[in-house]
């Protein structure tokens, strides 16, 4: 599958998206943003614990409501994105409250809330006042007011819309316009236009012979407009000339297209939003939209989640399917060759850590790790590793240019590996480097191993570094004579060191940067002293090793990586510090008494908030286990419900 663009539209909180912050967010392509003043980033509805665009509707469709622009390929083409309406039923909007969510060539794609709660679609063309295109539906109800997926496709022929609710792969409202094919080649937007179905006054109409007072209903809007207007004849609910003249200046003033007198739905939702914007009444509530994709050749599936390891599932050469696990209990500096020598990595562990260092073949019997190993996951063990140096970007340590840059020279999806009499090849099939999603990247390797029995996780070790999906720096310059209380480190650093980048640039996720050394250069004079790095991905190198049976803390305990089935007990809003936690299976978290040297450690809530655990009382038996916490590490603090999800903010990889 090729896919053609792949943006999270994620950015800075509070911050109105720019060209520059959506391609920074970009992993293939990028989409242009028009008409942004009424957008803004906001943590306030979050995906994969990313920020969204929050999109306030405009006075009308053409140049004032905020839209994302893509280009859409030759037919078949598939677009995909996230879309999070407001409940237009709560509100007390009804049924004819709609949302231009996207204009997929010649017709709009909008989405209206039934009686019921359910999503309704319909195309709809230019003239809103015309009969939208009502489509043959399948599939089951997709409630309104949550995260919606939408999955378009068109061959040219036929259009199909599919509505998920959220990640789901099953349970989609499926609406298909047979004959109505939207082409290809064309610029598609994404957008969140509000009006309302069945508006239409014309000249001539009179309340007297419609049912309540329409005419002067508008008419009274003209006039909190402009006061000025309608001067013989005012609020009369007679819609004569000089409500015709009143309704072309007003369509004048605000660009609306045709200037024709007439209120239809985009006229009459253009007053509707001045007059409360005048008056100081609520505002139509926005539209969130996150995660757009396109494709050439296949539909795109749920977004992923921002990767921090391979944790996908493999498919195997033979009939099996492997499925290895990426969590693990003791940190390891495992780093491989770079630039085919070994390499030392300097590391600082917890106190129950153990720090190793191998290179990418070494191999031991005693920290192998087979692909059908299982590990039991439960509380975490505190693991800590620290970079070999960290630089602060908010403190001024790093000059320009900071940028990341994609490129495919390390991506291997097909592997296979051969030793001691065996061969065994692993496929990587989904997650955003998958052979699903770009193609086949070959490789192989002829290994010095002790058995066979190693190869499945030597190549499920290669798959993790050749799928993991993050950007490469070419140029981190630390200016030391600006900053010389990071000489001491800087200095002896070395090609395969860690590097940590904390608080990182405004346009990119919050969390630190994780990043491998691969080349430096350092000019000193009497006048300036550089460091520039070479630095691509470290995530994949924060890796441990699972022991084979070893107990921490008793002789039954399992290894402890991360939790499973671990929620809230009870809600909270944005500033308690106390969570009150259930683990539904496997073994409850660990307690600061018995392991203090384990904390504090970072946890994520629902996906979002990152909190970091100061301490943890209650072993599990009996109760929910409380876990004192900061709130908001990385900068989104929010209200969560009972039964949101928690566990480990950065879960290990499982090493050699």
């Amino acid at each position: 599958m090729a896919v053609t663009v792949d943006n999270s539209l994620s950015g800075p909180n509070g911050t109105t998206p720019t060209a520059a912050s959506l391609e920074a967010t970009a992993r293939t392509g990028t989409t242009g943003v028009v008409a942004p003043e009424r957008s803004v980033y906001s943590a306030s509805r979050t995906l994969h614990g990313l920020g969204t665009i929050d999109i306030a509707t405009g006075h009308h469709r053409a140049n004032s409501t905020p839209r994302l622009e893509v280009a859409l390929p030759p037919a078949p083409w598939h677009m995909r994105w996230y879309v999070y309406p407001p409940s237009l039923q709560a509100a007390g909007f009804g049924v004819d409250e709609v949302r231009w969510v996207a204009r997929l060539g010649s017709y709009g794609l909008v989405l209206h809330e039934t009686s019921g709660g359910d999503v309704g679609l319909r195309l709809q063309a230019d003239g809103l006042a015309q009969n939208p295109l009502v489509p043959t539906l399948s599939g089951v109800s997709v409630q309104f007011g949550q995260w919606l997926r939408v999955e378009a496709t068109s061959d040219g022929t036929d259009t199909v819309v599919r509505v998920y609710p959220g990640h789901a792969t099953i349970g989609a409202r499926v609406a298909t316009w047979s004959g109505t094919g939207l082409p290809g080649n064309v610029t598609a937007e994404v957008t969140a236009y509000r009006y309302r179905r069945g508006v239409l006054l014309q000249p001539g109409d009179k309340d007297v012979d419609l049912p309540g007072t329409p005419v002067q209903d508008r008419q009274r809007q003209i006039l909190v407009w402009d006061p000025d207007e309608l001067p013989v004849y005012r609020d009369d609910g007679d819609y004569g000339q000089e409500t015709v003249t009143a309704v072309e200046r007003f369509q004048n003033e605000f660009g609306l297209v045709p200037v024709d007198g007439e209120i239809g739905p985009e006229t009459g939702a253009a007053l509707d939003l001045v007059v409360a914007e005048i008056q100081g009444d609520p505002l139509p509530p926005s539209t969130h939209v996150s995660h757009l994709a396109v494709s050439d050749s296949a539909a795109i599936g749920p977004a992923d989640t921002p990767l921090t390891s391979a944790a996908t599932t493999l498919e195997a050469s033979g009939d099996a399917t492997v499925t290895p696990d990426f969590n693990v209990v003791t940190a390891v500096a495992n780093v491989g060759a770079v630039d085919s020598a070994q390499v030392t990595k300097e590391v600082t562990l917890s106190a129950s850590a153990t720090a190793e260092v191998s290179d990418e073949t070494r191999m031991s019997k005693d920290t192998t790790v087979l692909a059908d190993t299982t590990v039991e996951v439960s509380g975490s063990a505190g693991v800590t590793q620290s970079a070999g140096v960290a630089v602060d970007y908010a403190a001024g340590h790093i000059s320009a240019p900071f940028e990341p840059v994609e490129d495919d020279l390390h991506v291997a999806n097909d592997i296979t590996v051969s030793g001691a009499g065996g061969e065994y090849r692993l496929t990587v099939t989904d997650g955003p480097l998958g052979v699903g999603s770009v193609g086949r990247y070959k490789a192989s390797d002829e290994l010095n191993v002790d058995d066979e029995g190693q190869l499945p996780s030597q190549a499920g070790w290669r798959a993790h570094l050749g799928t993991h999906d993050d950007a490469r720096y070419p140029v981190v310059h630390v200016n030391l004579a600006g900053s010389p209380e990071l000489a001491g480190t800087i200095a002896t650093r070395d090609c395969g060191d860690s590097l940590q980048v904390l608080n990182p640039p405004p346009w990119l996720p919050p969390r630190p940067i994780e990043l491998l050394i691969q080349g430096y250069e350092e000019r000193l004079n009497l006048y300036r002293w550089d460091v520039t790095f070479n630095a691509s991905s470290g995530e994949p190198w924060i890796v441990g090793e699972v022991a084979d049976g070893a107990a921490v803390g008793s002789a039954a305990a399992p290894d402890r990586a991360d939790t499973t089935g671990s929620a809230l007990a009870s809600a909270v809003d944005e500033t308690e510090t106390a969570l009150s936690v259930d683990t539904g299976s496997g073994p409850p978290w660990i307690t600061s008494a018995e392991y203090p040297d384990d904390f504090p450690f970072d946890v994520v809530v629902d996906g979002a908030e990152v909190v970091r655990v100061a301490s943890i009382v209650g072993d599990g038996s009996s109760a929910p286990q409380t876990l004192e916490v900061a709130r908001g590490i990385n900068g989104i603090t929010k209200p969560h419900q009972a039964g949101a999800d928690v566990r480990l903010a950065q879960p290990m990889t499982t090493a050699l």
